[in-house]
């Protein structure tokens, strides 16, 4: 429910009638006493009096209002003949009878307005940034072509042989040539197939590795070297392109002997694997893993 208005209290008809500035007084001490009423009533906070609202909101700040406002429109009138001057000496006289019809009282900006838009048509306009930039266009784009070629071209044997001599590109062509390649029907490299687990990679299975035998000794130390951010396993899996040819010899030596001796158990590497449970401590796998669990004894 809205809070009920509170009822401004009636003068006592015996009382003489306040003025108006003694009633602004009031409101004023009013407001000073509810903002701090400890130094109110302590006598710290002056009291307004009648005398001092005139003072400031009566005749003589009404005056002070009147006379800023008469100086502001003079200045407008003076800033706005000035307007109409320049305009007359920088139009013909047929343009400034024209613009002269054209005025209203409605506009007393209208003089400031139109000296404004012939300067803004008359000041020469500079070239956009988009029209400066087709000058030098085809100059640029040569530039890049010329940039972007390559000055080596490796060749499928792992050959590296320069493609640009003396400044100038060499065709492909010419490259294919010397070296006895056939670049309309270029040779297929043929994967080999897993040591370990015999897997081959067909078309578009390059990142497929679940085809993979899980206890493939050659995939766990793929996957070991990946956990383990191996320097030596990222070198030769860049330079053979996937698993399992992309492992070190350590790696490998590591996960061929849990696969002939068994995982050792032991704790997570990390922190955040505690709830995996226990870890194999030399190839790095889970020993809840049904594929990864210790072969039994023969």
């Amino acid at each position: 429910m809205s809070k009920a208005k509170k009822k401004r209290a009636r003068p006592n008809p015996g009382e003489p009638k306040k003025t108006r500035w003694e009633l602004s007084a009031e409101r004023e001490n009013a407001r000073r006493q509810k903002k701090a009423p400890l130094f109110f009533h302590a006598g710290l906070v002056p009291r307004a009096t009648p005398e001092e609202r005139e003072a400031r909101f009566g005749d003589e700040f009404r005056a002070r209002i009147e006379r800023e406002d008469l100086e502001r429109r003079q200045k407008e009138a003076d800033a706005e003949d000035n307007a109409r001057e320049q305009v007359r000496n920088l139009v013909t006289p047929e343009q400034f009878t024209e613009l002269e019809e054209k005025r209203s009282d409605d506009r007393p900006n209208y003089w400031r307005l139109v000296l404004h838009r012939i300067h803004e048509a008359r000041a020469p306009k500079a070239p956009t940034e988009f029209q400066a930039s087709l000058a030098p266009l085809e100059a640029r784009t040569r530039a890049d072509v010329r940039r972007r070629l390559p000055l080596f071209v490796e060749l499928p044997s792992g050959d590296v042989v320069p493609a640009v001599v003396d400044g100038k590109a060499i065709p492909i062509e010419q490259i294919a040539a010397e070296h006895g390649l056939d670049t309309d029907h270029p040779e297929l490299v043929v994967p080999e197939s897993c040591p370990g687990c015999g897997w081959k990679p067909g078309p578009g299975d390059g990142v497929r590795f679940n085809f993979h035998d899980p206890n493939c000794a050659h995939f766990r130390a793929f996957l070991l070297g990946l956990s383990e951010n191996c320097a030596d396993c990222k070198a030769i899996h860049r330079k053979y392109a996937g698993a399992p040819y992309g492992v070190c010899p350590a790696h490998l030596e590591r996960t061929l002997a849990c696969q002939q001796e068994g995982c050792i158990p032991g704790p997570p590497p990390r922190e955040y694997l505690a709830s995996c449970g226990e870890f194999c401590q030399r190839c790095g796998v889970s020993m809840r893993a049904e594929p990864y669990r210790a072969p039994e004894a023969a």
